[in-house]
């Protein structure tokens, strides 16, 4: 028990990677063929003549002046004022001992398509290996200007200085010494970007048993978390919020939720009142499951997903003519949403919204509704349009304010709600806790659903309500 761990929350975390083209040439071992590795060799032990060469062999003279030949011009063998021939400074570079194994290098040219990342220039990504076009659902953080503007000769002499890593670590597995020895870098001969792609930090916070968060000291695939570390912790200041748990009192009891103001207190959540709650007896039978670390996450989502598909088919076997109304209000608070995880969620709930066959009939109306600041915001309209651009046909606006932005509602009518808080305790924890319930209690589900459907239909601007319909009619 000690020992335990709750995620309570996961977000991930954007840096640009850069795609380039890199050509280079690097020194390998190379065996040499027999007889011209023998000859110098030989030549190793000293002065010796063609005709010795050509005895030692089996050689005919025509055959023994083409290896000769051949090795003078590779400036291996050279001969003396006796017409012997010995070892070159060059060829005795090869032998570090009498007898021992030939140490000869041969420069090869080839080129690579790789990928990095600038906080600690790691490659990222290879021709074959991509990484995911989604540059949303995450905070996209800012590296420096001067490396960004620099990143041609960082990106250079990162790939030197890890050329041997880069190898080992599978990113060029063409490049290879046959002997088994290791290839050195000779030279970048050119490098050109060819383009960008997002590098996904997918950071889990977490506390003990005690409420306590835990520190966060590294990342996992980059070689130096150091500075990434420190622009994550920029990103979540600048978006962080002042302590909110009297509001989130406030939207419980408006809520009429009788279990979740157990979970807190002004500064820290209770794990032991979240286990026991979570043990009590409505969790088994789904009347009110409790939850802590967002609806979407994978822990939760499964919870959800499973009691949604079973009202659904309820709601079929019915064959009722009316269709469901479904709605999912966004909240404001700026952590909502910041994983890739929310576009399968999402998506899952716009194609259940039909039956499968070839008389296909829908199930539920799904309205996914997004804060706005009023029915004119044009702007924060396209940002919604192009953050959950895969369901941009189920989009509808609505005033922004709802439980002072920080509670998220999915309400399936009549039968399933998921509330969750977005509790900012900034003292004890750096972002969001998610706290909140699953429930398909008649009850629970009519008092959200009188509060949502009552703000949505309340007046903003004289003959103008809340509710600001779909965004193609904005």
């Amino acid at each position: 028990m000690s020992n335990l761990k709750i995620t309570f929350n996961e977000i991930d975390f954007i840096l640009p990677s850069y795609r380039y083209n890199i050509k280079f040439s690097y020194a390998t071992k190379q065996g040499l063929p027999f007889i011209r590795e023998y000859i110098l060799r030989l030549a190793q032990l000293g002065a010796i003549s063609p005709n010795h060469i050509a005895r030692y062999f089996g050689l005919n003279e025509r055959e023994t002046k083409e290896a000769i030949s051949d090795l003078i011009k590779r400036e291996e063998l050279k001969y003396n004022d006796r017409d012997q021939v010995l070892l070159t400074e060059k060829s005795e570079g090869y032998f570090e001992t009498l007898g021992s194994t030939l140490n000869v290098s041969e420069l090869r040219s080839t080129g690579a398509t790789l990928g990095f990342e600038l906080t600690s220039l790691t490659c990222v990504s290879t021709q074959n290996k991509r990484l995911g076009r989604l540059w949303t659902q995450g905070f996209k953080l800012d590296v420096a200007s001067s490396k960004v503007a620099n990143r041609d000769r960082l990106v250079s002499m990162a790939f030197q200085r890890h050329f041997q890593d880069l190898i080992e670590d599978g990113y060029m597995d063409h490049v290879k010494d046959k002997e088994g020895g290791k290839p050195n870098i000779y030279k970048v001969e050119s490098l050109n970007q060819i383009g960008s792609e997002p590098y996904r930090i997918k950071l889990a916070f977490e506390m003990d048993v005690d409420g306590k968060a835990v520190d966060t000291n590294d990342i996992e695939g980059l070689k130096d978390s150091s500075e990434a570390l420190e622009l994550i912790a920029s990103e979540i200041n600048a978006q962080s919020r002042r302590n909110n748990h009297i509001e989130i009192l406030g939207a419980i009891e408006t809520l009429k939720d009788r279990n979740t103001q157990k979970l807190f207190s002004a500064s820290a959540f209770k794990v032991d009142e979240f286990i026991q709650l979570k043990a009590g007896e409505y969790v088994n039978k789904g009347r009110y499951i409790p939850f802590v670390g967002g609806l979407y996450s994978p822990e939760n989502w499964p919870k959800f997903s499973e009691l949604f598909e079973k009202e659904k088919k309820a709601i079929i076997a019915q064959h009722q003519d009316d269709v469901v109304d479904m709605k999912l209000l966004v909240p404001s608070n700026p952590f909502w949403g910041k994983s890739d995880r929310i576009n399968s969620c999402l998506t899952e709930l716009v194609t259940g919204s039909k039956t499968s066959g070839k008389k296909s009939k829908r199930v539920y109306d799904f309205k996914v509704m997004v804060p706005l600041s009023d029915e004119y915001s044009s702007r924060e309209k396209n940002d919604w349009l192009h953050n959950l651009a895969d369901i941009k046909n189920n989009l509808h606006g609505y005033v922004e304010g709802y439980l002072n932005g920080d509670v998220e509602v999915v309400l399936l009518k009549d039968r399933l709600v998921a509330v969750t808080y977005y509790l900012s305790l900034p003292e004890s924890y750096r972002v969001p806790v998610p706290i909140g319930f699953i429930s398909t209690d008649k009850g629970v589900i009519g008092s959200v659903a009188h509060s949502l459907n009552g703000y949505l239909s309340e007046f903003y601007d004289e003959d103008k309500r809340k509710s600001l319909g779909s965004f193609g009619k904005l």
